[in-house]
């Protein structure tokens, strides 16, 4: 099942579209048409594989700008902070398979990584363009899941590493950023504080501040309303109300998750929430 957001975007014929199939819900499919929309730093609680159809696609990851074209493929991996946007004044439509963690295990066998964003690979891209519009049209599982696993299976076995430490994984190397987020996760209504989370790396509030910066590439808060927002999407796709999802995850209010939301995935909770009602099972 499909659903569209042409609202949010009209004024400069933009588009978000998630698609999802009805028989699971740790696979979704994306495609976006974006001219100035800049998406915001976020993070993602499973793993990002992409292909742009036209333009150029630039993204800050760990520091750096980033840019992919129709030649290239694109991976993020879970909870990397990164943005989204058009590299040129005509813009950039990209599309993205999402894949949950625990999905990725059970398709290749193993816990892995993408040690870099983008790799240039005309066939392989070309091959996943092709899946994509298989997997948007069919509504046979078997056909869904058969194309699908081969695709990963075969894009993290060229380009994936087996998960050996948190460095290798892309955190970064900073100290006890697992337990970190682990801590945000399980506080995020909360009113957090730059000396918890410090004393959680051992550091002085200062160095934290200045390490955290430097090795994650965004501010503490910054990681934060983050996590924040990938947790309320989490929470959107079980369905639920919307002040309620608010408050859990530390938003103002409802509005205030609905800025956030648009701003970083391009929809509006009650989008979102609807295209995951009608495409659970």
């Amino acid at each position: 099942m499909t659903v569209i957001d042409t609202d949010i975007f009209s004024e400069f014929g933009e588009l978000v579209e998630f698609n999802s199939a009805l028989h699971r819900d740790d696979v979704e499919l994306l495609r976006a048409q974006i001219v100035r929309k800049v998406f915001s730093p976020h993070v993602h609680d499973g793993y990002v594989i992409g292909v742009v159809e036209t333009g150029v696609e630039r993204f800050h990851w760990r520091g750096a700008e980033r840019y992919a074209t129709t030649t290239d493929l694109v991976f993020i991996n879970p909870d990397q902070m990164h943005t989204g946007g058009a590299a040129e004044r005509h813009g950039v439509t990209y599309r993205n398979i999402f894949v949950s963690t625990d999905a990725m295990k059970k398709i290749t066998g193993s816990t892995i990584y993408f040690p870099e964003p983008v790799v240039h690979d005309p066939m392989l891209g070309k091959r996943l363009k092709l899946a994509l519009d298989t997997l948007a049209r069919t509504t046979e599982p078997l056909a869904y899941d058969s194309i699908m696993e081969a695709l990963i299976f075969d894009i993290a076995e060229r380009y994936g590493r087996g998960l050996r430490s948190e460095v290798a994984e892309g955190l970064h190397d900073f100290p006890r950023i697992s337990t970190i987020i682990q801590y945000v996760d399980a506080n995020l209504g909360e009113t957090l504080r730059v000396d918890e989370l410090a004393d959680i790396a051992n550091m002085s509030r200062f160095h934290f501040i200045r390490r955290f910066r430097k090795s994650i590439g965004v501010t503490p808060i910054a990681f934060v309303q983050a996590r924040r927002t990938s947790m309320a999407k989490s929470l959107l796709r079980q369905g639920g109300n919307l002040s309620s999802i608010a408050l859990i995850t530390g938003f103002a209010d409802q509005s205030h998750l609905t800025r956030w939301l648009k701003a970083c995935y391009g929809v509006t909770p009650a989008v979102y929430r609807e295209n995951n009602k009608l495409t659970m099972p």
